[in-house]
């Protein structure tokens, strides 16, 4: 176990252990502890189909044989957990969940079925794959597998990666616009990445300096940062292994956990300061605060009908899809000469999959943008609303912000689940019973995938029937056209008639998913509040009950949740 993550399990061990002595509930800390303690560092290894992402990794196994298959085709691919265990198998994985189990020598066999998968976990019992856990490497795809297998992975391990390792062959001598992409995904998702230059012993040592030169100024020149690749050759995994030992486990597993750690101890903070103060109060006191968190509570039922239809107003997500439709026409009008050259030189298949690549980037992007936009415009006007909750809760040793407080802190963990899928998330379909802060990653995740998804398979099926026309008129201008004219013939038809028809085609789905998933976004965040709020006035209600059947001994209580007090305090300080 790291040392954060024994650092956040003591600390959440120390609260528990207080918390019970005081009978103050803390079901959320249970459910955050075992994330924690299962929380893993995912690092894929990301390429083209032909840059030896599988052979690095056979490689850095150390094994005697392959354990990757290093010849499937791109059709077969699926994206391989590598994860240390004593029980060797393979888990071919659909929906977070196992669907069926192999022996390690039936890779042929899972190609036969990996349309049925979604990703797989290889288990190994392997010293290097021992050595470096809590990290699991994965071996991605490649980037001309076809489109629905590459953007399943994408959006996969987008959430998922901690950390990404990208291949670029030293025979193709420099990185694709295929691989820039993915870089912006990964920096869009806050994320890092480290490049590495494979198949270094083919080519001369001069000439890989080259190499590695240009690859460097490519990235400066489109995202600007200076990388400097690791060249690395045929049976060489030095370099690989210099990237995973520069990598800071501690802090890859902090920037995933720690949001959610603020957001639940919080929460704890809070509820001992309301029991500590309610047990001191008199039960007049007590009681007028509880009616006005029942009075906010309904102010909330009320509040959600009208942003539920201020969210949905056809207006408004007009504006938000027409943005979405201008910035997809941008982007692939601005990647014309790439999109004639490929279609040109590739065919239609190629362009197909530039196209989806375009697309895609610029869904994820807009979504995220949209997703927060709402969540901002939303918690802005509930805040406002529950003012009258942080007066009446100022005397129950909380400061006078609580509202604005877990405001920030939910807004945080919104923007965390958005950018990280961890183990706890892998059990969301089979967890009935888990605490709120379960609840509420998973339900977000399954909001912002849910809108992500739909559009992803939409250009999936509707790419086709636009260039299928586009592929014939494309054989037919081979036989008829020199070659300019007929780049500009391509040029032109994919102007006025592929992106027209790509805009078109995406608009009414964008329309309909945005407008459904805003109804289940604005309820999410609303239900966030509420919980709260009812949190608040059983904690006081609860309190008050002690308070009135152990009166006598309330001093002796009053020292139990002080010491809680100090505790849970001391712990919500030092996550700063």
């Amino acid at each position: 176990m790291l040392n954060m993550q024994k650092s956040f399990v003591e600390k959440i061990d120390r609260m528990i252990s207080v918390l019970n002595t005081a009978d103050i509930r803390h079901d959320n800390l249970l459910s955050l502890k075992e994330s924690i303690e299962q929380q893993e560092i995912l690092i894929p290894v990301i390429g083209d189909f032909s840059a030896g992402k599988s052979t690095l990794l056979n490689h850095f196994l150390e094994a005697k044989n392959n354990i990757l298959p290093t010849a499937i085709t791109p059709e077969t691919s699926l994206a391989a957990e590598l994860r240390y265990d004593t029980d060797e198998r393979i888990e071919a994985i659909k929906d977070n969940q196992i669907i069926k189990t192999y022996m390690l020598n039936e890779f042929d066999l899972i190609k036969q079925h990996a349309s049925e998968y979604t990703y797989l976990r290889v288990y190994l019992n392997n010293s290097q794959l021992q050595v470096i856990s809590p990290l699991v490497l994965v071996d991605m795809p490649g980037f001309q597998s076809p489109v629905e297998e590459h953007n399943k992975a994408i959006n996969e391990y987008l959430n998922r990666g901690a950390y990404f390792v990208i291949l670029v062959s030293a025979t193709e001598g420099s990185l694709h616009r295929s691989s820039f992409r993915q870089i912006n995904y990964i920096l869009d998702f806050d994320r890092d990445f480290s490049v590495i230059v494979s198949k270094a012993n083919l080519v001369s040592e001069d000439n890989l300096k080259e190499i590695c030169q240009k690859v460097t100024e490519q990235i400066e020149s489109e995202v600007g940062l200076i990388k400097e690749p690791v060249p690395v050759g045929k049976d060489a995994v030095i370099g690989f292994k210099e990237i995973l030992n520069t990598l800071n486990p501690d802090e890859l597993f902090t920037r995933i956990t720690l949001p959610l750690m603020k957001k639940v101890v919080y929460e704890v903070q809070s509820s001992v300061n309301v029991k500590l103060s309610a047990i001191q109060r008199t039960g007049e006191e007590n009681n007028s605060v509880i009616e006005k968190l029942v009075e906010s509570l309904n102010k909330l039922e009320k509040k959600q009908e009208n942003l539920i239809k201020e969210a949905q107003n056809p207006e408004a997500i007009g504006g938000q899809v027409q943005k979405i439709i201008n910035n997809i026409g941008q982007k692939l009008s601005s990647n014309i000469d790439l999109l004639v050259s490929v279609a040109s030189n590739q065919g239609s298949d190629a362009l197909s999959q530039e196209i989806s690549d375009i697309v895609q980037g610029a869904l994820i992007t807009d979504i995220k943008r949209s997703v927060n936009d709402l969540t901002d415009s939303v918690t802005l006007k509930l805040t406002a609303e529950l003012k009258d909750v942080d007066s009446a809760l100022q005397d129950y040793n909380l400061d006078s912000s609580l509202i604005d407080t877990f405001t920030v802190n939910f807004k945080n963990t919104m923007e965390n689940a958005l950018n990280s899928l961890n183990k706890m998330v892998e059990k969301r379909q089979s967890v009935e019973n888990a605490g709120m802060a379960y609840k509420f990653v998973t339900s977000t995740l399954a909001i912002t995938t849910s809108i992500i998804n739909p559009v992803v398979e939409l250009v999936i099926v509707f790419l086709p029937e636009i260039i299928s026309f586009f592929r014939s008129q494309i054989q037919k201008r081979k036989e008829e056209m020199a070659a300019q004219e007929r780049l500009l013939q391509i040029r032109n038809q994919i102007l006025t008639q592929v992106i027209p028809d790509v805009k078109r085609q995406v608009k009414p789905k964008i329309t309909q998913i945005l407008q459904e998933q805003a109804s289940a976004l604005v309820e999410q965040i609303v239900r966030e509040y509420s919980v709260l709020l009812d949190n608040k006035q059983k904690e006081i209600m609860a309190a008050e009950e002690e308070r009135k059947a152990h009166i006598e001994e309330v001093n002796k209580k009053i020292a139990i949740v002080k010491q809680a007090k100090e505790i849970t305090d001391s712990v919500y300080k030092s996550l700063f």
